[in-house]
């Protein structure tokens, strides 16, 4: 964690799928919660947050930024996360750093596999999926936003075989039966975003000074078939 960052306090906050996540960096500590809630993410995400507060002993009024996961995800619950980030933001005066769900599931393989080429498929009705393929640079920067999309649950295989090298699953599309014995593919058990990997991902925005309201906001619903 860079030094940088020491007087800059961020509050992550997820609810993007089956689960309620926390996160704050302060003093260059993480505090983090994480709960499976599939259908009350509203009843757990501010007691979560007020939770993280009270244990950091520090008031909203003293973030620096509020980061939130904006989806693609349950359409109810990525709203939930949404409401509570733009509330705070616009009662305390906070800038708002939103991720792709597909980014911080990356981050997230990443930080516990050192997976640097991740394929990412995230339920999105009975017969289509969230479809994007990240890969991590020397630099460590993700790049794969082009390819975000929303695709016909039986395209899985065609992407597969169109693929090269080794990859890293992610997402909770995946059927372990059924790509375990490829080699080229590692099934990890990652299906839901955790808020500890959008406090690593708000940080290098940070770090790096870029300007924030490049990361809006806006949520991702990708409706469109690409």
């Amino acid at each position: 964690m860079s030094n940088n960052t020491i007087y800059k306090t961020i509050l992550a906050v997820d609810t993007s799928m089956d689960g309620c996540s926390v996160s704050l960096l302060h003093k260059n500590i993480i505090i983090n919660t994480l709960k499976i809630c599939k259908k009350n993410h509203s009843d757990n995400i501010l007691p979560m947050i007020n939770k993280i507060l009270n244990l950091a002993k520090i008031h909203i009024k003293q973030l620096y930024s509020i980061s939130f996961c904006k989806g693609p995800g349950h359409y109810t619950s990525i709203r939930i996360a949404f409401c509570i980030v733009k509330s705070l933001s616009l009662k305390y005066n906070l800038p708002i750093i939103g991720f792709s769900t597909f980014i911080c599931l990356a981050e997230q393989a990443w930080r516990k596999y050192t997976a640097t080429k991740i394929l990412i498929a995230i339920n999105a009705t009975k017969k289509n999926i969230y479809w994007a393929q990240y890969i991590r640079t020397k630099d460590n920067i993700w790049t794969g936003q082009i390819t975000e999309s929303r695709i016909k649950i039986n395209d899985i295989h065609k992407k597969i075989e169109d693929i090269s090298d080794k990859w890293t699953l992610v997402g909770n599309t995946w059927n372990a039966n059924l790509f375990k014995k490829n080699k080229k593919l590692t099934i990890t058990g990652i299906t839901t975003p955790n808020a500890r990997d959008i406090i690593s991902l708000s940080e290098s925005v940070c770090v790096s000074n870029q300007n924030l309201s490049n990361y809006n906001e806006s949520i991702i619903y990708l409706d469109e078939y690409t």
